[in-house]
């Protein structure tokens, strides 16, 4: 029984991951295509007011640690195999959502009377048409708010496909329908109507896969004071470990705006959005493994069971994060020059700065869900707060010297310091030999790493056929296959091989597939 639940859990997890993949690349080429010409077809400052009007409301849409709670606590009464305690702990789960999402409704409406007094610079055309996107992103945001926990349901029960799935859905339907309205002459509303329309529709298919695919039932007439007290405990501190993260990305424009200048903003806002993706995209598996990870430190109560599936994913990570990284590091300037222009190869650098720690730091996001499911949030909490105290210091010291480099260095030494600090954690508090993992994962991949990191400045600087992007994507191809080549050789073991085969065959299957399917019709 044991076995057949690992073998779905596995089956989910590469197909949950391959679905990200799949999002995160669509999110980027909307990034660099579908964006500019969204916003040459609704105007500046149409767009202006829509991204205020969103980031207004995101300001005040803070779930407090809420989704983590769903997603730990109901993957750890999983492994008791306690559906009745499942099913409590959504019902107060749900009343503490709808009390939150009320107050947000009465802050949001205190806003819209306001907006005139707060935003003085607009004219009155432009607020009238900010109180009408303001109403609909708010009324759609406030209604989805409370159903934030059937990710976690649908986490916890490791129905991985079907919430990628769901994800991706909303995002290219939201996309394709965006276009038709614009080309049809629709403006501004039309793009905030989608998307709230789209969000509300996809909570509906989460519901149904919900109450088809779990046993879930959730009992809105229960209340238990120690279990409210250990959420609200579990929620505080994972709420200021998320302050605390977006602080250190958040107060650089702030910092920069008094040591610096509006340019400098500029260059950083550009490099943090390259960092978002990279980030994004080494760690799209991070959080399928809560369940499992629940089943193995249930019985233990501590961190010391999920090395080798710590080791095993944490080595797939660096596989992915590493080719991302040599990549950048190698080819990014030339990226920069073609995609910005030649002034902005400051942004290069600062990237460069923001994307190395995530070697150390990105393929332990295992452990880091340990700490989650075994509730050593606060020590992470406090850990992520000296972070953020830190950075703020060192920001202001170098930004005034370097300005947006400083500031990307800043965040390079911070986050070099958590990760060591997060160490100590892992393996005070979960018993976790760190030391041993990072030996059978960085330091065993380290030569293929190094290797093709050298072959990749060779095929910056001689590997050059033609101006323009035509050299770069031929760049990119030779060091992406040297890379290949060389973990085929001499960084992936007999595990990686067969997982790099089998992605292979199912890619090529799919083809096969669709070229019988065609010659058929």
């Amino acid at each position: 029984m044991s076995q057949n639940i690992e073998a779905q859990s596995a089956k989910q997890i590469k197909l949950g991951a391959l679905i990200s993949y799949l999002t995160l690349a669509f999110d980027m080429i909307a990034g660099l295509v579908y964006t500019p010409w969204m916003i040459s077809q609704i105007g500046d400052a149409n767009y202006g007011l829509y991204t205020l009007s969103i980031t207004l409301i995101s300001m005040f849409m803070l779930d407090f640690g809420m989704s983590a709670a769903v997603s730990r606590f109901t993957s750890n009464y999983r492994a008791k195999n306690d559906q009745e305690g499942i099913n409590n702990f959504l019902g107060l789960i749900y009343k503490i959502y709808i009390l939150v999402s009320a107050v947000i409704s009465a802050v949001l409406i205190g806003i819209y009377f306001n907006i005139g007094h707060i935003y003085v610079k607009l004219t009155p055309q432009e607020l009238d048409s900010l109180k009408v996107v303001f109403v609909i992103s708010g009324l759609s945001t406030v209604l989805c708010f409370p159903f934030i926990t059937l990710n976690g349901i649908l986490v916890a029960h490791e129905k991985f496909v079907y919430l990628r799935s769901a994800d991706l859905f909303n995002k290219v339907a939201s996309v394709i329908l965006i276009v038709v309205a614009l080309w049809c002459g629709m403006g501004l509303f039309s793009l905030v109507a989608v998307h709230a329309v789209m969000n509300l529709l996809t909570v509906g298919i989460k519901l149904i896969v919900v109450k088809k695919k779990t046993k879930v039932k959730v009992n809105f007439n229960y209340y238990s004071k120690p279990l409210l007290k250990e959420i609200t405990g579990f929620s505080i501190w994972t709420t200021v470990k998320s302050i605390a993260q977006r602080f250190i990305f958040t107060v650089m424009p702030t910092v920069l705006g008094i040591v610096s200048g509006s340019a400098s903003i500029a260059m950083f806002s550009l490099a943090s959005t390259l960092e978002g993706y990279v980030y994004k995209f080494s760690e799209a598996i991070n959080g399928m493994f809560m369940p499992k990870i629940s089943r193995a430190t249930v019985k233990q109560g501590s961190g010391e069971a999920i090395l080798p599936l710590m080791t095993k994913v944490g080595r797939i990570v660096l596989t992915v994060i590493g080719i991302i990284t040599i990549g950048f590091v190698t080819l990014g300037q030339r990226f920069i020059r073609l995609w910005l222009g030649p002034n902005y190869v400051s942004v290069y650098y600062c990237t460069v700065f923001l994307i190395i720690p995530g070697i150390f730091y990105v393929p332990q996001q295992i452990a880091n869900t340990a700490v989650v499911v075994l509730n050593k949030v606060k020590s992470q909490g406090i850990v992520f707060v000296i972070a953020a105290v830190v950075n703020i210091i060192l920001s202001f010291v170098l930004g005034r010297f370097w300005g947006e480099i400083g500031c990307a260095v800043s965040i390079c030494i911070v986050y070099l310091i958590r990760t060591l600090l997060m160490n100590r954690v892992f393996h005070q508090q979960l018993n976790i030999n760190v030391v041993k993992f990072f030996k059978d994962c960085h330091l065993k991949m380290a030569p293929a790493l190094l290797l093709t990191l050298g072959i990749g400045f060779l095929i910056s600087n001689y590997l050059v056929i033609a101006s323009g992007w035509i050299t770069f994507f031929i760049q990119a191809a030779c060091l992406s296959l040297s890379y290949v080549v060389i973990m085929w050789l001499i960084g992936w073991n007999k595990y990686e091989k067969n997982l790099f085969l089998s992605m292979v065959c199912s890619v090529l299957k799919i083809k096969k597939k669709k070229r019988n399917n065609s010659l058929s019709e």
